[in-house]
């Protein structure tokens, strides 16, 4: 596990793999539902989806003051 702080490379290897889950996923017909098995594509997007909120949090807690005040305004839509 890494440290909080070294978390938004680890996001970005998250997402490509994610894309590619949801590729593959749909070229083999899998839906990309709350109730698709493990062991496919689906499951894994699945999987991913649901620690994503963990790990972003994470991220936020951990995130310079400065940058902290940067997303809580992005994330209310102030710029």
């Amino acid at each position: 596990m890494s440290p909080g702080t070294h978390k938004l490379g680890v996001l970005y290897v998250v997402d490509s793999i994610s894309r590619m889950y949801q590729e593959q996923a749909r070229r083999h017909g899998q839906d990309i539902s709350t109730t698709t098995d493990d062991g496919t594509f689906a499951g894994g997007l699945r999987h991913i989806t649901s620690v994503l909120p963990s790990l972003l949090n994470d991220i936020i807690q951990h995130a310079p003051d400065a940058q902290k005040v940067i997303n809580l305004k992005q994330s209310k839509g102030e710029r």
